[in-house]
Protein backbone atom coordinates (compact mmCIF):
# COMPACT_ATOMS: atom_id res chain seq x y z
CA UNK A 1 0.00 0.00 0.00
CA UNK A 2 3.20 2.44 0.00
CA UNK A 3 3.00 2.91 3.80
CA UNK A 4 6.20 3.63 5.11
CA UNK A 5 6.74 1.64 8.83
CA UNK A 6 7.68 3.16 11.39
CA UNK A 7 8.18 6.70 9.53
CA UNK A 8 3.86 6.82 8.44
CA UNK A 9 2.78 4.18 10.77
CA UNK A 10 4.05 2.18 13.87
CA UNK A 11 3.55 -1.63 14.20
CA UNK A 12 2.64 -3.21 17.39
CA UNK A 13 1.87 -6.88 17.51
CA UNK A 14 0.95 -9.40 20.23
CA UNK A 15 2.25 -12.76 21.64
CA UNK A 16 6.33 -11.82 21.33
CA UNK A 17 6.76 -14.54 18.67
CA UNK A 18 10.38 -13.48 18.67
CA UNK A 19 11.21 -15.67 15.29
CA UNK A 20 8.14 -13.85 13.78
CA UNK A 21 9.27 -10.57 14.94
CA UNK A 22 12.64 -10.82 13.86
CA UNK A 23 11.80 -12.21 10.49
CA UNK A 24 9.21 -8.94 9.63
CA UNK A 25 11.01 -5.79 7.66
CA UNK A 26 11.37 -4.02 9.76
CA UNK A 27 11.33 -6.04 13.09
CA UNK A 28 8.05 -5.80 14.94
CA UNK A 29 7.16 -4.70 18.29
CA UNK A 30 4.95 -7.14 19.96
CA UNK A 31 2.74 -7.63 23.22
CA UNK A 32 3.88 -9.89 26.08
CA UNK A 33 1.04 -11.12 27.54
CA UNK A 34 2.72 -13.59 30.34
CA UNK A 35 0.74 -16.07 28.90
CA UNK A 36 1.27 -18.70 31.92
CA UNK A 37 0.68 -16.49 34.79
CA UNK A 38 -2.33 -16.80 32.95
CA UNK A 39 -2.99 -20.18 32.56
CA UNK A 40 -1.95 -20.64 35.90
CA UNK A 41 -4.32 -18.63 37.41
CA UNK A 42 -7.15 -20.36 34.84
CA UNK A 43 -6.02 -23.33 36.39
CA UNK A 44 -6.01 -21.97 40.03
CA UNK A 45 -9.47 -20.82 39.37
CA UNK A 46 -10.73 -24.27 38.19
CA UNK A 47 -9.36 -26.22 41.24
CA UNK A 48 -11.10 -23.94 43.79
CA UNK A 49 -14.24 -24.37 41.55
CA UNK A 50 -14.08 -28.38 41.11
CA UNK A 51 -13.00 -28.81 45.09
CA UNK A 52 -15.36 -26.72 47.05
CA UNK A 53 -18.49 -24.91 47.43
CA UNK A 54 -15.79 -21.71 45.44
CA UNK A 55 -17.70 -19.74 42.84
CA UNK A 56 -16.28 -17.53 40.05
CA UNK A 57 -18.13 -14.71 38.62
CA UNK A 58 -15.65 -12.52 36.34
CA UNK A 59 -12.25 -12.15 34.12
CA UNK A 60 -9.01 -13.45 34.68
CA UNK A 61 -6.85 -10.21 33.87
CA UNK A 62 -3.09 -10.24 33.23
CA UNK A 63 -1.61 -6.04 33.96
CA UNK A 64 1.41 -7.80 33.79
CA UNK A 65 1.79 -7.11 29.95
CA UNK A 66 5.24 -6.00 28.63
CA UNK A 67 5.56 -4.05 25.21
CA UNK A 68 9.23 -5.70 22.99
CA UNK A 69 10.14 -2.24 21.25
CA UNK A 70 11.73 -2.89 18.29
CA UNK A 71 11.91 -1.10 14.60
CA UNK A 72 8.29 -1.50 13.58
CA UNK A 73 7.29 1.38 16.52
CA UNK A 74 10.84 3.51 16.22
CA UNK A 75 9.10 7.08 15.35
CA UNK A 76 11.66 10.09 15.13
CA UNK A 77 9.46 13.32 15.53
CA UNK A 78 11.98 14.66 12.55
CA UNK A 79 10.44 16.35 9.07
CA UNK A 80 13.98 15.96 6.77
CA UNK A 81 13.71 12.39 5.37
CA UNK A 82 17.80 11.91 5.24
CA UNK A 83 18.00 12.82 8.95
CA UNK A 84 15.53 10.23 9.63
CA UNK A 85 17.45 7.10 7.81
CA UNK A 86 20.33 8.69 9.47
CA UNK A 87 19.12 8.18 12.92
CA UNK A 88 17.46 4.66 11.98
CA UNK A 89 20.10 3.94 10.67
CA UNK A 90 22.32 4.61 13.93
CA UNK A 91 19.79 2.96 16.14
CA UNK A 92 19.70 -0.03 13.99
CA UNK A 93 23.55 -0.75 13.44
CA UNK A 94 25.34 1.13 17.07
CA UNK A 95 25.89 -0.93 19.91
CA UNK A 96 22.77 -0.91 22.58
CA UNK A 97 24.30 0.11 25.98
CA UNK A 98 22.47 -3.22 27.93
CA UNK A 99 19.85 -2.88 25.70
CA UNK A 100 18.28 -0.04 28.30
CA UNK A 101 14.92 2.22 26.67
Amino acid sequence: MGIKVPQEVAVLGVDNDESLCELSQPAMSSIYQHSALVGFEAARVLHLLMNGPASFIGNIINNQNVIITRQSTDVFAVKDEQITKAIMYINTHAPKANNIY
